[in-house]
């Protein structure tokens, strides 16, 4: 075309609601949509035109020969002598364009975004003008402050791991079982995340519903209600963690959040660039369910009943940055920002009067939120023994945590040994440790949990050989952490057995009064007594070094900081519990099978009849016994007659008897 010819322009902007198509919906509806426009130009309104541009919200795809920039070469091809230029600007190229140009992205910013959090960002309002978008900024920062680290101190790892470093995108299976009998609005749902991509897309990219990564059923897909099922360890709390930091650093620290996208499995069409357009940007609350029912149940009855949104403003954002924000500013937020709620371990409110006041604070809650027509993504989490569908009226996509296959196993363990061991050759060490007991079946069968992992770790970082059993596992492992705090503590190393016998005491004695609803945590006074228990059970009215109070007071001290796997709870840290729930239950049965007055088979008995919320302490207990019991035990079931059909209760005890020991069979001795 000659140099003096006039250009005729076509601009068109498409917008693609992401969060209810998913970004492969999406792609596929810009292309269909592309294809549509090109056809009403050329072909129905033969319109005149010599450059076209579609701007568009959508993240562009490389993949070869199917990705939609492939796509949209081709569409150009077919179309150049009609159209001579044809562009698409997608997500990316808009955020560039308006990350070099100030003065359109203020021009425009009621249109760009509004009501998001960014456009206070964007706009660099005074925030000491607005106490609210102020103490909205302060919780976020501490957000990334306070869940930068990997919670590796819980598993009595020592000190923080920056999760940018170690965090593995864990694989998720769809629950298949929730289709056929759930409701409509369910079915569509499944209908939809079970879709897999149309014949002409390689195998190799195709969706598979039974090996997911964790980000794109959590951030990428989007969909409204998600659920995490999986037992001890697996790491549900650590995906939950990795989202609530991810959202919060995508608001307020940038470098955190660019770290952080590079331990994600992507898509193979996308490229780390295009993770920021295409995830949408989100104010995140986290809650964990104990913590809250503990709240709740404090409430004086004049303060109840003690909504969600309350906790969310007094307890996540105003006790840590100094805040007055009200539950009516929680809603306010959820109203004008896209907002991630994360609810994690509903199996830790056992109780039923506990669960029920917490399920109806939460359905409240979710019925304001709906009321406000805001943008709420919701996770949910719980073991599986622990559930018993109480979120379904929330119509989730229910997902669970695969084992850690090999390849995620050595990605973790990789990273963690970077971070913990230094020396090259002290590292190479561990490593070749690690490899030898990975030889065994037995030793390979336990790689499946990031606890289990983060264990096996510190095992092999003492130059410690890794255990072949669960329990012994575990055994080992609170040796070594001991062992390493007697080189550390001269408390410790004067009072290991009292202090062994009191983390099996607590145990026992917390996990029961979780059970019935008592108490979350074990308070001060009660800590105390539990000390002078010990303490009279050891040595009676033996003198020591120092005098009985002021010892008591050391452990006391101690454990409000972290006394091994003991640590501090409250607003002054004089409050007491287990740095992670398998612990609790580890020392629980260690209590039960060390208690000198208890008959084992009858401490099976309870264990079996006390329900899923003593499974992981049942499946201790039967590891730590005598291969002899075991063998009783074995035998007991095979034996034992169902007795007459009219004996309905003796059936069913026999068969949850059997049924329980068929769990456990791993943890029984090999004899």
């Amino acid at each position: 075309m000659s140099e003096g010819t006039p250009h005729k322009w076509v601009f068109q902007v498409k917008y693609h609601d992401l969060g209810v198509r998913g970004w492969r919906g999406a792609a596929d509806a810009l292309i269909s949509g592309l294809k549509d426009e090109l056809i009403k130009l050329t072909q129905k309104h033969k319109v005149p035109c010599h450059r076209y541009v579609l701007i568009t919200n959508v993240v562009l795809s490389g993949v070869r020969h199917v990705g939609t920039r492939d796509k949209i070469s081709d569409l150009k091809q077919k179309y150049k002598k009609r159209i001579p230029s044809i562009e698409v600007w997608d997500a990316t190229d808009v955020s560039r364009m308006l990350d070099n140009n100030e003065a359109v992205r203020t021009a425009y910013l009621d249109d760009l975004a509004p009501g998001d959090f960014l456009k206070a960002v964007l706009k660099r309002l005074d925030v000491s003008r607005d106490r609210k978008r102020s103490a909205l900024a302060a919780y976020l920062r501490h957000t990334v402050e306070y869940l930068a680290g990997a919670r590796a101190q819980e598993a009595g790892d020592e000190g923080e791991l920056p999760l940018a470093k170690v965090y593995v995108d864990l694989s998720l299976r769809l629950d298949r079982t929730q289709g056929e009998a759930s409701s409509p609005e369910m079915l569509e749902l499944w209908n939809e995340v079970a879709h897999v991509r149309k014949a002409g897309v390689p195998s190799e990219d195709r969706i598979s519903l039974s090996d997911t990564p964790a980000s794109s059923a959590l951030l990428f897909d989007n969909f409204p209600t998600s659920m995490i099922l999986a037992g001890p360890g697996y790491g549900k709390s650590t995906v939950t963690q990795f989202l609530t930091l991810y959202h919060a650093a995508r608001l307020v620290d940038p470098a955190v959040a660019s770290e952080l996208e590079k331990r994600l499995r992507i898509p193979t069409e996308m490229n780390s660039a295009d993770i920021g357009s295409t995830v949408k940007v989100r104010v995140p609350f986290k809650v964990e369910l104990r913590r809250f029912a503990k709240w709740h149940s404090g409430l004086s009855p004049e303060k109840q009943p003690g909504h969600l949104a309350e906790y969310i403003a007094s307890q996540l954002i105003n006790s840590n940055v100094s805040g007055s924000l009200t539950a009516e500013d929680i809603f306010e937020i959820a109203h004008d920002n896209p907002t991630l709620i994360v609810l994690d371990g509903l199996d830790e409110v056992p109780g039923k009067d506990d669960r029920e006041r917490v399920m109806k604070a939460i359905d409240a809650f979710i019925l304001r939120c709906q009321a406000e027509e805001g943008d709420i993504q919701l996770i949910l989490s719980s073991r599986p023994q622990g559930y018993a569908n109480e979120f379904e009226k929330y119509i989730p996509i229910k997902w669970s945590v695969r084992d850690l296959e090999s390849a995620l196993f050595g990605e973790y363990t990789q990273s963690w040994l970077r971070q913990r061991v230094r020396d090259a050759s002290e590292r190479q060490d561990a490593v070749t440790r690690l490899e030898r007991g990975m030889k065994s079946p037995a030793v390979a069968r336990l790689a499946t949990t990031l606890l289990q992992a983060t264990v096996m770790m510190t095992i092999v970082k003492r130059k410690s050989e890794v255990p072949h059993e669960r329990y012994k596992l575990y055994h080992k492992y609170v040796d070594v952490i001991f062992e390493r705090e007697r080189e550390k503590w001269p408390l410790v190393s004067e009072y290991e057995d009292e202090l062994r016998r009191l983390h099996e005491l607590a145990g026992y004695e917390l996990h029961k009064a979780v059970e019935a609803g008592q108490y979350k945590i074990i308070e001060a006074s009660v800590f105390r007594g539990m000390v002078l228990r010990i303490w009279e059970q050891f040595r009676g009215a033996q003198p020591t070094s120092t005098p009985l109070t002021k010892t008591v007071d050391e452990i006391i001290g101690a454990a409000a900081n972290r006394l091994v796997f003991l640590s501090g709870k409250g607003e002054e840290q004089s409050d007491i519990d287990f740095v992670i729930q398998s612990f609790r239950e580890y020392f629980a049965a260690q209590y039960l099978a060390n208690h000198a007055d208890a008959d084992q088979s009858r401490v099976l008995d309870m264990l079996v009849g006390r329900g899923f919320f003593w499974s992981n302490v049942l499946q201790f207990y039967i590891g730590l016994a005598k291969p002899a019991e075991q063998i009783t035990w074995m035998h007991s079931a095979s034996q034992a007659s169902t007795g007459p059909a009219s004996d309905v209760n003796k059936t069913v005890s026999l068969v949850q008897y059997r049924r329980s020991l068929m769990q456990c069979l791993p943890e029984f001795s090999k004899v």
